[in-house]
C-alpha cells in the first residue's frame, strides 16, 4: 500500500486530503491524523473519513477541520490508514504510515 496526503492551513482551518493505492479492491479502511510519528505511534488528533478503495485499488477522501488545532513544525503527527475499517484508538494497526513534515506554520 502507497499513500499520500497534503494538509493545508488556511484561516483556521485545516484541510486533509488523503489518497492510497495499492487497497484490497472494494475494502474499507480507517484513517486518522495522529500525534507523534510512524516510529513512536500516539493519540489520534483527527478522525479522517474512511476510505474505501475502488475496483482498482485506489482511495482518496478529504476533510475540512474548522477551529483546528494549530500544527507547528515542532509538532511530531502523522497519517495512518488502518487495515481495518474501524479505528481501534487502543491498539492502532497501520497499513500505511507517513510523518507530516510542516514547512511553516500559520
Amino acid at each position: 500500500m502507497t499513500g499520500s496526503a497534503t494538509l493545508t492551513l488556511a484561516s483556521g482551518a485545516l484541510t486533509i486530503t488523503a489518497k492510497a493505492s495499492g487497497l484490497v479492491p472494494s475494502s474499507t479502511h480507517a484513517s486518522s491524523l495522529h500525534l507523534g510519528s510512524c516510529q513512536w505511534l500516539d493519540a489520534v488528533l483527527y478522525d479522517l473519513p474512511k476510505l474505501t478503495s475502488d475496483n482498482n485499488g485506489n482511495a482518496s477522501a478529504i476533510i475540512t477541520i474548522k477551529h483546528a488545532q494549530a500544527l507547528a513544525p515542532a509538532n511530531n503527527c502523522y497519517v495512518a490508514i488502518d487495515y481495518n475499517s474501524t479505528l481501534n484508538r487502543n491498539f492502532p494497526m497501520p497499513g500505511s504510515c507517513g510523518n507530516v513534515v510542516l514547512s511553516s506554520c500559520s
